[in-house]
């Protein structure tokens, strides 16, 4: 019977993954929201304001990516065709002030979490904040390039 429930959990894992889909260092953004709540041990009141906050801190990043790709490619493109635009120094600029507005995005979203701890909280938040920078920094260093794409 035991064998059977771990058969059909893998069954289940696998199927929501997807083959060849595997779940990022630290289970993704979805698990780290867990681990906040639990060791923080956020009421229910701060889990809806830091839920609240990482959804808009998600959306705003996603937002961030999404332009800076666009920039990116456009600052890339005149290698494929041999000829620079007058524009490569302002796409440089435009892509490190985004770069930057990432950051600052980041900061004032644990900046609200830290807010709304209690006294009795925070003596752990800069664990939690630790192991978000070392999330992020891994993420990025160890992020494989796209299918189809060149590395």
């Amino acid at each position: 019977m035991g064998i059977l429930i771990v058969m059909n959990a893998g069954l289940i894992i696998f199927f929501f993954n997807g083959p060849g889909r595997r779940m990022p260092p630290g289970g993704g953004p979805e698990n780290f929201r867990n681990i906040v709540i639990r060791e923080l041990q956020l009421d229910d009141r701060q889990q809806e304001d830091y839920l609240r906050s990482a959804r808009a801190h998600r959306e705003g990043m996603n937002r961030l990516e999404r332009d800076q790709a666009e920039l990116t490619r456009a600052y890339f493109d005149g290698l494929k065709s041999g000829t620079q635009s007058g524009d490569h120094d302002s796409l440089l600029a435009k892509i490190q002030a985004i770069e930057a507005s990432k950051v600052e995005l980041t900061y004032r979203h644990f900046d609200e979490l830290k807010a709304i701890c209690r006294e009795d909280q925070l003596g752990h938040f800069p664990r939690i904040l630790d192991r978000a920078l070392n999330l992020m920094l891994l993420k990025r260093r160890k992020a494989p390039p796209r299918p189809g794409r060149p590395g």
